[in-house]
């Protein structure tokens, strides 16, 4: 009986430590100014540094777009799940800092690693 219940534990824990799961996923936006509606290019986006989301700060492209990429890990390094920031910050010289809280925005299916589309993301001139 023990050595049933030990080839159990063990074919559990190979079979846990090949799959991967979903730690954080891809996030993608727009910024754009609030007032006119244009793009805000070379905005900065990013997260807490000590957090285990974090990633050298992003600059938006010509057209205020950004992509953060998403991660999976396997099994032994789930924990690193709970010190992911949900908290994204944009700052642009000129226009009010603003925070986006990625949190529950969108559940993956079957642990899959998705896309987080944000859509546009108005920024506020500063006065």
């Amino acid at each position: 009986m023990k050595l049933i219940l030990y080839i159990f534990c063990f074919l559990l824990i190979v079979n846990c430590s090949e799959k991967k799961y979903v730690i954080y996923n891809a996030v993608k936006g727009n910024i754009i100014d609030a007032h006119n509606s244009q793009p805000v290019k070379d905005a900065k986006v990013f997260v807490n540094k000590s957090s285990s989301n974090a990633f050298d700060t992003l600059i938006t492209d010509s057209k205020g777009n950004f992509f953060i990429n998403g991660l999976e890990l396997p099994y032994q390094y789930l924990h690193d799940q709970l010190n992911v920031s949900p908290d994204y910050f944009i700052e642009k010289s000129g226009y009010l800092t603003k925070k986006i809280t990625v949190r529950n925005l969108k559940k993956s299916k079957n642990n899959k690693l998705d896309t987080i589309d944000l859509g546009n993301i108005s920024l506020e001139k500063s006065n």
